[in-house]
C-alpha cells in the first residue's frame, strides 16, 4: 500500500496470508488378486508400502465371513478364517489428511478336492481356561502371526492362541460386562489389530476391548444399546468404511445399530423393531441391493426377521419369516448354489436342550420390497447338540 504523509512516501508492504501446503491424499500400493483355502489364513501384500496414511479399512460383500485387517506401515491385508468358498471383490480404504484412496482385489476361497467318502472328526485335546462358563466363540487372529486363535466369554474373555497345528495356549483374560453371551471381532479403530466387541446382558451394553496386536486387550469402553442384548453382528451399516455393529435385544425386542467412528468409538441411537424375544442377528444382502442387511432370530415367536438398510445406518421393513420352535442360532449362507443368501438355523426343545433340529431357508430372487414368501422354509437333519464345547479335528478321508 503506498500513503502520502508530510510529503513522504511510505511504502507498507502487504502482509498475504500463506495458507499451509495442502496434505497429500494417502497413497496404497497395487493388491494383487489372491487365493486362500476356505477355512485358512493368507496375507496379501501390496506392491508398495501406504503413504500419508492414519488408518486402513478393509471390506467385502457380506456373503464373507472370515476376518480381514491391514497393517497401516506396510499395508499388508490379513485374511483370517476365509469362507465360505467363492469369489469376493475386496476393497483396501486408507484414511489421512482429511482425504481417502481406496485400491481393489479379488479374494478366491476355494473348497479344495471333492472327497468322495465322509470326512471324520476326531476329538482333539480340549481346550481350557479359568471361566467357569463358556457364552460364546469368536475366531481371529489376535497376534498377528498367521495362526487362528480363540476368544471364549463368560466372566471375561478367554483368550487363546493358536499354534496352527490345533493347539492353543496362553493365559490371557479380558474382563467384560456381565454375561457376555455376543462376541465378536473387528478392527474398531483401524490400527491393523483384531479388537473384541462382547454384549453384556444384564448392563445393557457392548464392552469395546482393543487389541495390541500381541494377543492382550485394553479398555474400558462400553456403549449402550438396548435391553438384555444377546447376539452381536460387526457390518459396515452407513457405507463409511468404518466397522459398526447390531446387537440383538432379547427384552426390548429390537436391534441396536451403533455407528463406529474408525477410533474405537460408537455412537447412535438408532432401534430397529423386530418380532420380538430378538436372540441373534447375522449381516446380509438380501435384495442384493448393495447395503447391508440385517436378519434376526426371535426366538420366542419362532420367526426370523428381515429388515433392510438403506446404507446411511437406518433399516426398514416388516417381514417375518416363520421357522421352526424356538430358533436361538442364525448363520447365513448360499446353500443351494444359486448365488443368493439363505438363513440356516438351529431350534430347540424347551427344557431339553442336548437335542435340536436344523433348519435352512431358502431365498427366492430378490425383490424391491420382501416379503415372508420370499424365503422358503425347509426342515433340515436332526442332530445331537454337545453339551459342552469341544474341538474336533478332521480325520484325513480317503479320496
Amino acid at each position: 500500500m503506498i500513503g502520502h504523509r508530510c510529503g513522504l512516501i511510505i511504502l507498507i508492504p502487504l502482509l498475504f496470508a500463506i495458507s499451509p501446503h495442502a496434505r497429500a491424499a494417502p497413497t496404497l500400493g497395487v493388491y494383487p488378486n489372491s487365493p486362500v483355502g476356505a477355512g485358512a489364513n493368507s496375507i496379501v501384500t501390496p506392491n508398495a508400502v501406504p503413504t500419508g496414511t492414519t488408518a486402513i479399512h478393509v471390506s467385502t460383500n457380506t456373503s464373507f465371513k472370515g476376518s480381514f485387517v491391514a497393517n497401516l506401515a506396510t499395508g499388508v491385508v490379513r485374511v483370517t478364517n476365509a469362507h465360505p468358498a467363492g469369489t469376493y471383490a475386496v476393497t483396501v480404504k486408507a484414511f489421512g489428511g482429511g482425504d481417502t484412496t481406496s485400491r481393489n482385489f479379488t479374494l478366491t476361497v476355494n473348497t479344495g478336492t471333492v472327497c468322495t467318502n465322509p470326512v471324520v472328526f476326531n476329538p482333539a485335546a480340549n481346550v481350557t481356561t479359568t471361566l467357569s462358563t463358556h457364552l460364546a466363540l469368536a475366531v481371529g487372529d489376535f497376534n498377528n502371526d498367521g495362526n487362528q486363535d480363540l476368544a471364549a466369554s463368560g466372566s471375561g474373555a478367554a483368550i487363546r492362541l493358536g499354534d496352527g497345528l490345533g493347539g492353543f495356549s496362553g493365559t490371557t483374560v479380558v474382563s467384560l460386562g456381565t454375561l457376555p453371551f455376543g462376541l465378536a471381532t473387528g478392527d474398531f479403530n483401524m490400527d491393523g489389530n483384531l479388537d473384541l466387541a462382547a454384549s453384556s446382558f444384564t448392563g445393557n451394553s457392548v464392552s469395546i476391548r482393543l487389541g495390541d496386536g500381541l494377543g492382550g486387550f485394553s479398555g474400558t469402553t462400553s456403549v449402550g444399546v438396548g435391553t438384555s442384548p444377546n447376539g452381536l453382528a460387526v457390518g459396515d451399516f452407513n457405507k463409511d468404511g468404518k466397522p459398526d455393529f447390531a446387537a440383538a435385544n432379547s427384552a426390548s425386542a429390537t436391534v441396536s445399530i451403533r455407528l463406529g467412528d474408525g477410533l474405537g468409538g460408537f455412537s447412535g441411537t438408532t432401534e430397529v423393531s423386530t418380532n420380538g424375544n430378538t436372540e441373534k442377528v447375522v449381516v446380509g444382502d438380501f435384495n442384493a441391493d448393495g447395503n447391508p442387511d440385517i436378519a434376526s432370530s426371535n426366538e420366542g415367536q419362532d420367526t426370523v426377521s428381515i429388515r433392510l438398510g438403506d446404507g446411511a445406518g437406518g433399516f426398514s421393513g416388516t417381514t417375518n419369516v416363520s421357522v421352526g420352535n424356538s430358533p436361538p442360532n442364525l448363520a447365513i449362507g448360499d446353500f443351494n448354489g444359486d448365488g443368493k443368501q439363505d438363513l440356516a438355523l438351529t431350534r430347540f426343545r424347551r427344557c431339553r436342550f442336548a437335542w435340536g433340529t436344523a433348519w435352512v431357508v431358502l431365498a427366492e430372487p430378490p425383490k424391491s420390497a420382501l416379503t415372508s414368501t420370499h424365503f422358503t422354509p425347509r426342515s433340515g437333519t436332526s442332530i445331537t447338540m454337545a453339551s459342552r464345547t469341544s474341538l474336533w479335528s478332521p480325520q484325513a478321508p480317503a479320496r
